[in-house]
């Protein structure tokens, strides 16, 4: 499918288990052959254990980088990439199978022969391509990382120069941007910003002045596959969709004809979550790969900051969930997820003691419906006000674990007397 892999990284240490896929891949095709998987089916395990790999490449973004907004978002946007890319990857994967079993002559193969014309086929998605596309997404979040790191900066620097590494494997096209010099705001990084190849090695560094060779020197041809022109660092795409071979199913039914990327989603193993970062505590944050982003992002990244300063595992949770609002919107009601305790935790520190109540109940209600109702729940809020109130004080008792003070120093635990959940 890759006509052209060169330019190759050296060898990368994946986070894929080739025994695991191997094993996977046998599975898969023993269940194409009994008919138990169909044509244009994706196997949730597959694409779990391959995005283990991609989202430890992509955690490049966030385990050093700055805990905002922007960063996040940009990591968000790269990991359902990498998501709906695997997901078609075996959509494609699972149909060139079932494909295989019917010989040139219209009948069914024999099983050893079509055995061996089926691990030719996984070994090329399972191993050869799965290997190429997670080196360049690597590198795309390495790229996406510089990316912000010169835009914050171009105040200071404001040009940035293309850097092709210059030997007897680098592409001719890529040799001919080597030092072009451009300003950051350039729309040229919107076609060359690098990764620009399968496995590409290319860079780009800041420079303080515009150098002799610019982007009017060029021409009307830009020397890029135009499937990577697409600038990872601003769109968090890893790939264009258009112009990706396994993108290429009916789309009659629905925008991704016959995947149901929600069914796929929720099919995942929950620890399905990225890395963001890691405390000499012993803490960390890791974020659901569909998150999303609620209003109140920075409360809750700073009240996981806070308990991941104390040693606490914070999951920040996905959006959807199985509780309807008064309008019929699925609607989440439970923010973080203490992993080292098994405990739920609502998150209201800028609600009034009304919103809290109700916040809670809705919290109560979705661990109850679509969770578990064993587990505990937390609350923070801001003010220790809240406990003084009888009423609140009881309610409080009756359904939640720990109350939880917030404050900009840190987070502390309430004193709620009486009986607890």
């Amino acid at each position: 499918m890759y006509a052209e892999i060169c330019c190759p990284t050296h060898s990368e240490t994946l986070a894929f288990s080739k025994r695991q896929m191997e094993r996977i891949s046998r599975r898969i095709e023993q269940l194409v052959w009994d008919k138990k998987i169909k044509p244009g089916d994706v196997d949730p395990q597959l694409v779990e254990e391959q995005l283990k790999g991609f989202f430890d490449s992509l955690s490049l973004l966030t385990k050093t980088g700055p805990m905002d907004r922007e960063a996040l978002e940009l990591a968000n946007k790269m990991r359902s990439s990498a998501f709906t890319l695997n997901v078609f990857r075996n959509h494609k994967y699972v149909t060139e199978l079932a494909d295989s079993l019917i010989g040139d002559d219209g009948k069914l193969l024999p099983f050893s022969k079509w055995k061996k014309r089926a691990k030719q086929i996984s070994s090329d998605y399972n191993k050869h391509w799965l290997e190429t596309e997670y080196n360049t997404a690597r590198r795309g979040a390495q790229m996406a990382q510089k990316w912000q790191t010169y835009e914050s900066g171009k105040d200071v620097l404001p040009y940035l120069r293309y850097r092709a590494i210059m030997d007897d494997r680098t592409r001719p096209a890529h040799a001919q941007l080597n030092d072009l010099v451009a300003h950051v705001d350039d729309p040229i990084w919107d076609r060359i910003f690098p990764p620009n190849g399968w496995n590409c090695r290319c860079d780009v560094d800041r420079v303080e002045d515009p150098g002799d060779f610019g982007p009017d020197d060029l021409g009307d041809d830009v020397p890029v596959d135009p499937r990577f022109q697409l600038n990872t660092g601003k769109t968090g795409s890893l790939y264009d969709p258009k112009r990706n071979p396994y993108f290429n199913v009916d789309t009659s039914d629905s925008m991704y004809g016959q995947l149901d990327l929600q069914r796929v989603k929720q099919a995942l193993d929950p620890r399905s979550y990225l890395l963001h970062r890691s405390y000499p505590s012993m803490g960390q944050i890791l974020v659901h790969f569909d998150f999303g982003f609620k209003k109140d992002y920075e409360e809750l990244i700073d009240v996981a900051d806070k308990f991941a300063q104390q040693g606490r595992q914070v999951y920040l949770l996905p959006r959807y969930n199985k509780i309807k609002s008064n309008s019929g919107e699925e609607y989440s009601w439970i923010d973080l997820y203490f992993a080292d305790t098994q405990e739920w935790c609502e998150v209201k520190i800028g609600a009034g003691p009304r919103k809290i109540i109700s916040h809670m109940r809705g919290a109560v209600t979705q661990l109850k419906k679509s969770i578990d109702p064993s587990l505990p729940l937390n609350v923070v809020v801001r003010h220790e006000r809240f406990i003084q109130d009888p009423k609140i004080l009881e309610e409080l008792r009756a359904n939640i674990k720990t109350l939880w003070i917030y404050s900009e120093e840190g987070i502390k635990k309430a004193q709620l007397q009486g009986k607890t959940r």
